[in-house]
């Protein structure tokens, strides 16, 4: 556990300092309106997530900057102009990962 001016922090068993980068399945999935996507980050950083169709055309990119520990991105289904099986790339620092 991570101690900060007297207040012990413990996220799912993590110290809030042991944070890795990981990106997680959407969820739900499969959606029919909104799905959320969320990752974690080892500190306050620029990252990309680019979500592509089946054939690899990419359908949106979204880049920002995002905050140490988890972050979520929502989407509608009115944010993406295919239906059916996608996938996500995360990329931020050195790391990247895809589902």
């Amino acid at each position: 556990d991570g101690v900060k001016g007297g207040i012990s922090w413990n996220v799912a068993g993590k110290s809030v300092d042991d944070v890795v980068f990981q990106l997680y399945q959407n969820n739900p999935n499969p959606f029919k309106e909104e799905t959320q996507i969320s990752f974690d980050l080892p500190a306050d950083m620029d990252a990309t997530l680019t979500i592509q169709d089946v054939t690899g055309k990419v359908v949106r990119v979204i880049t920002r900057t995002f905050t140490k520990g988890n972050n979520v991105i929502t989407l509608n289904k009115s944010d993406l102009i295919v239906s059916g099986m996608m996938y996500y790339t995360l990329e931020a620092g050195a790391d990247k990962a895809t589902r």
